[in-house]
Formats: C-alpha cells, structure tokens, sequence
C-alpha cells in the first residue's frame, strides 16, 4: 500500500493529511479508530489519494462532533483529538515503511535522497508545530 502512496502524483496531499498527527497514547479505543481509518485509507488508496483523502479525514471527528454527547467546544475537541490520536498511532505504523520506500524511491530513480528527505522534513516540520 506504501509504495502505492509515494508512487501516486498526488501524494503530497495524503502525506499532508497523515501528517496531522503528534504523540498520543496507545489507548485501545485509539487503536480501533486507527483499524477503522486504515480500513477506510486501504479501501480508497486505489482512487487516488485525493479520493482517500476526501473520504477519510474527518471520518471520526465529525460524526462525533455531531452526536448529543460531545456539544459544545469541549465536546468537538475532544473528538478532533480522538481522530488526531488515531492518525498518529496509523503514522507511528505506517512511518518505517513509508520512509523506506522513499528511499528505495530515490536510489531507483537517482534523486539524491530527494524524496526521502521531503519526506523527513515535512515530518520534522509537523512535530515541531504539534
């Protein structure tokens, strides 16, 4: 599936996406949410990441933001930090591999570690704001 990202012309925009993740804890509610939006991630891949994009981000937040328990400001950061805990557990999976790719990506086609190093940066430039 990896390859399959860094291959697609579109990659920055799911990369981007995936990117909006920091440090969370490894709660089991946060590890179903990260099966569901890698199921969904997998599921819409194929499409392009722009399909996969549009139908997964967002996918735990709002629903939850939507239902009677989570009203108000509390409530709707609560469920924006549930999604954000679920796409940093799949980014914590998904990173070795992802990175691995892009180097292979870049020994491949002679880039000089460019895609690899893009890739890092973006990574750094995320955690540094999270």
């Amino acid at each position: 599936m990896i390859r399959a990202l860094l291959l697609s012309p579109a990659t920055a925009a799911l990369l981007a996406a995936l990117l909006l993740v920091s440090a969370g804890p490894a709660r089991a509610d946060v590890l179903d949410d990260a099966g569901f939006l890698e199921t969904c991630v997998e599921t819409h891949l194929s499409s392009g990441t722009a399909e996969a994009e549009a139908a997964c981000v967002g996918l735990i937040s709002v629903p939850c933001a939507k239902s009677p328990d989570s009203s108000g400001e509390e409530g709707e950061t609560a469920c924006l930090r549930r999604e954000h805990d679920a796409w940093n557990a799949l980014m914590d999976d998904w990173w070795p591999e992802l990175l691995s790719a892009a180097v292979a990506l870049d020994t491949r086609e002679d880039r000089q570690n460019a895609s690899a190093d893009a890739l890092r940066q973006a990574h750094r430039a995320w955690e540094n704001f999270a």
